[in-house]
C-alpha cells in the first residue's frame, strides 16, 4: 500500500559540518545518525538505530500545536517496509529537516555546509520531482510536498490540521518539526516562532 502521508523524522544529519556534534570528528556515520536522534530533533525515530525510543506530549516544550506530526509527501511510497535501517526505507515514509538555514544561526552553532536549496522547502521543485521520481538522491525528496497549489497538509501533535504554505522560510519548517527548538540541533535553535510565521 502507498500513502501521500508521511511521518516527521526530525533531523536527518547529511553533509554536517564538524562541531554539531561534540566529539563528532571522532564519530561514524551511524554514530552521528544515532546521535541526531533526540527527542528535541522531531517526533518519529529510527527504531532499528535507537529501539527504546520514545516521545511523548511531555518532551513538546514547544507545545503540540507548534510540533508536526504528519505530512504529505508525493514522493513517498510504501509504508509498510520494516525490518531494515537501510535509508531508502526510512524516506519512503518519512520527511526530515536538513542542517542548512535561511535565520542568522545560534549562539555556538557552525555554519551550515549546506546551502540551501529550493528542493529543501515545502514543494520545492516538484514539477522536476514528480517528472523524474529517480533523479534525486532520497534526502532531497524526504519533505513535505503535495499536488495543491501553495503548499502541503500537516497534523500537529495537538490533533489539528493546517494547510501549511510553501512560502514559509526554512527555519520556520524545521521550528515546527522540532519538539524543542532550545535543545535541538538546528542551526538557528534561538530562533523565536510565532504564529505569523506559518498562519495566514
Amino acid at each position: 500500500p502507498y500513502t501521500s502521508y508521511t511521518a516527521n523524522a526530525g533531523f536527518h544529519p547529511t553533509g554536517i559540518p564538524n562541531g554539531v556534534f561534540v566529539n563528532q570528528s571522532n564519530m561514524s556515520a551511524g554514530q552521528i545518525l544515532l546521535a541526531a536522534q533526540t527527542r528535541a530533533n522531531g517526533i518519529f525515530h529510527d527504531l532499528i538505530a535507537k529501539p527504546d525510543a520514545k516521545t511523548s506530549l511531555k518532551d513538546m516544550v514547544d507545545g503540540g500545536g507548534q510540533t508536526i506530526l504528519l505530512g504529505e509527501n508525493v514522493q513517498s511510497t510504501l509504508w509498510t517496509v520494516t525490518g531494515t535501517a537501510d535509508s531508502l526505507n526510512r524516506f519512503a515514509s518519512t520527511f526530515v529537516w536538513l542542517y542548512s538555514t535561511d535565520k542568522p544561526l545560534g549562539s555556538g552553532r557552525p555554519v551550515p555546509s549546506i546551502v540551501m536549496r529550493p528542493r529543501f522547502t515545502i514543494n520545492g521543485d516538484i514539477d522536476f520531482l514528480v517528472k523524474n521520481p529517480f533523479a534525486p538522491t532520497p534526502v532531497d525528496v524526504a519533505r513535505l510536498s503535495s499536488m495543491h497549489q501553495g503548499g502541503a497538509n500537516v497534523v500537529y501533535a495537538d490533533g489539528h490540521s493546517q494547510f501549511l504554505s510553501q512560502d514559509i522560510d526554512y527555519a520556520v519548517l524545521q521550528s515546527l518539526m522540532t519538539p524543542d527548538n532550545g535543545r535541538s540541533h538546528m542551526p538557528s535553535y534561538s530562533y523565536q516562532l510565532s504564529s505569523g510565521d506559518y498562519v495566514e
